[in-house]
């Protein structure tokens, strides 16, 4: 059975590792890249020198988690740190970081549900993102009377490999495509056919509700989303759904 994962190698090994040990053989192909932002970093800089005025840190992926990092050495006692994620929230505890997990859903819905219970009237929210971030959180968080920074923290732009680099590897027998985030799956489409009949063979599998919005947006039904979005319950749900298939 394989498996194609639509990220760097390094980025994906953990859950590599996983589905290799289940008896899956996985391919890796970034379909993004992650490049600085377009100012340099000056208005992250900016933000985090002033981070002592902040209530609220949102760190939606580990990319977040790296930029600020170079120069986010201290979180000051009133700083609340909000992470997407257990890859995310680990990636902030590395870098020694306590980050608060919502507990259900994912993505910007998780954000908003845990949120709604919190007091935000005249807090400060630091929510550094990629260019195409989730707009749908700024204004659930404004609509509760935080006062919302979104700087751009980096930026997430089409990785070189081509279209025909993915057909190579549809061509072999992929069973299964891993979505990791929205972006992979735009960036998909644009170096793939959508009337590509191989498609219609291959299980689309996003991880977590946003990514499958945007499949579905692409005209395509997932295969299956995980109950949460974190490796543990990707691999072990992905070994479900086609043992399943498989009987």
């Amino acid at each position: 059975m394989r498996l194609l994962l639509t990220r760097p190698v390094e980025e994906a090994q953990s859950l590599k590792q996983k589905l290799e040990a289940e008896g899956f053989e996985v391919f890796c192909l970034p379909l993004i890249e992650i490049s600085p932002p377009l100012d340099g970093g000056a208005l992250l800089k900016k933000a985090i020198d002033h981070i002592d005025c902040y209530d609220w840190l949102i760190l939606t992926s580990q990319n977040t988690v790296r930029a600020l990092q170079p120069n986010l050495k201290k979180i000051p006692a009133r700083l609340q740190i909000a992470a997407v994620g257990k890859a995310t929230a680990e990636a902030a505890r590395r870098a020694g970081w306590k980050a608060v997990t919502p507990q259900r859903e994912d993505g910007a819905e998780g954000l908003i549900e845990f949120f709604e219970d919190k007091t935000l009237q005249g807090k400060r929210i630091l929510y550094p993102r990629s260019q195409i971030g989730m707009q749908n959180l700024v204004a659930a968080l404004l609509a509760q009377g935080a006062r919302v920074d979104v700087i751009e923290a980096y930026q997430t732009k089409l990785s070189s490999v081509s279209g025909r680099e993915l057909q190579g590897v549809l061509e072999k027998g992929v069973q299964g495509i891993l979505f990791y985030s929205p972006s992979a799956v735009s960036g998909f489409f644009r170096k793939v056919d959508k009337k590509n009949p191989i498609l219609k063979k291959i299980a689309l599998i996003p991880l977590g509700k946003t990514t499958a919005f945007v499949l579905r947006n692409e005209g395509f039904r997932p295969a299956f989303v995980p109950s949460r979005p974190d490796e543990d319950s990707f691999s072990s749900e992905i070994k479900k759904f086609f043992t399943n298939a498989r009987e």
